[in-house]
């Protein structure tokens, strides 16, 4: 089963070995696993520490992976090591989506701007379009 559900847990597809997450939300697109190691959300960007929206993302993503998440087609890593990946909620939202539909995210990191391209790319663009930009703060 690609699922293991305790307290903020994740699950790798790929390698069938789990690990739970340590300091939960980095920001709004990433988060780090007890192993030491960092998930970067797939398909979309949230504002940086000091930017308008960072701590309403940041926040948003804790309560998201508080329960417990799936790492889910994962990519390989980005140039800081990091591993790419989606992640779904317990029950099985996509963090992404709900990230973008809120309006603390911009969809980027794909095809359309060099980098590959992701199954979501789409309706992440759909999603990121009815926004225009980040929620004021």
């Amino acid at each position: 089963m690609l699922l293991l559900w305790s307290p903020v847990a994740a699950r790798f597809p790929r390698r069938r070995r789990a690990g739970t997450v340590r300091r939960g939300a980095v920001d709004g697109d990433t988060v780090q696993l007890a192993n030491g190691r960092y998930v970067r959300l797939l398909g979309y960007d949230t504002p940086e520490v000091g930017q308008c929206g960072y701590t309403q993302a940041k926040n948003l993503m804790a309560r998201l992976v508080r329960d417990g998440v799936k790492l889910q087609h994962r990519s390989g890593t980005d140039r800081y090591g990091r591993i790419l990946a989606y992640l779904h909620t317990r029950d099985g939202r996509d963090v992404g989506t709900v990230v973008l539909r809120k309006g603390w995210a911009v969809a980027r990191y794909d095809s359309r701007d060099g980098y590959d391209w992701h199954p979501k790319e789409a309706t992440y663009h759909r999603l990121d379009a009815r926004n225009g930009t980040i929620t004021s703060c």
